[in-house]
């Protein structure tokens, strides 16, 4: 039954197309449109990045790379601006070519910047950003599954949070663990 629906002739503009090949031609379309408005996306934001303001806490810089030498060899060259906006309610970082760590208006005392740091190192180290843009070209492709293209990127994303704040905590003090989720309730409540 779904062969003889799949085969079937349709008179489209004077060509005859069977309904595989209109479905194929639906799918590719979609998917080269949805591929076009996430590379879009990706250079607007990194355009938008680009030119927001340093973020210009004093020491922060030296802050940030002092923990990046406790995460990444002493060979590897620090080469991370830290930018101040609000596009993005808790800290991130963005690859563009060189990672940019992008701080909303929270105030966050030295010894936190120092965590939230450490977790935005960590996933630089663990190439988390990769998996994201992966993600998007599984989610291009799939564009026609509701379920994948509205809740695959949220999933994975709560993986990757989940992991780095793992790793980040399991070799701190309890000090430095309550100070960790003082950094974590400070962005909750940011974003709240």
């Amino acid at each position: 039954f779904l062969r003889d629906i799949f085969y079937y002739k349709i008179n489209a503009g004077g060509k005859i197309m069977t309904v595989r090949q209109i479905t194929l031609i639906i799918f590719i379309v979609g998917w080269i449109w949805m591929l076009c408005k996430k590379i879009y996306g990706y250079f607007a934001f990194n355009k938008f990045i680009n030119s927001a303001p340093h973020y210009n806490k004093a020491g922060a810089l030296q802050i940030c790379e002092d923990v990046f030498y406790t995460i990444f060899p002493q060979d590897r060259k620090f080469d991370i601006k830290i930018v101040q906006s609000n596009i993005l309610s808790s800290p991130a970082i963005f690859l563009s070519p060189n990672p940019i760590i992008i701080l909303p208006d929270i105030l966050f005392t030295e010894e936190e910047l120092k965590f939230v740091f450490y977790h935005e190192l960590i996933h630089l180290k663990h190439r988390d950003f990769i998996i994201k843009v992966a993600t998007d070209f599984l989610i291009a492709a799939y564009w026609w599954n509701p379920v994948i293209r509205i809740y695959l990127f949220d999933i994975i994303n709560h993986v990757q949070e989940l992991n780095v704040d793992y790793e980040a905590s399991k070799g701190l003090t309890k000090n430095e663990k309550l100070v960790y989720l003082n950094v974590i309730s400070k962005t909750a409540d940011y974003i709240c």
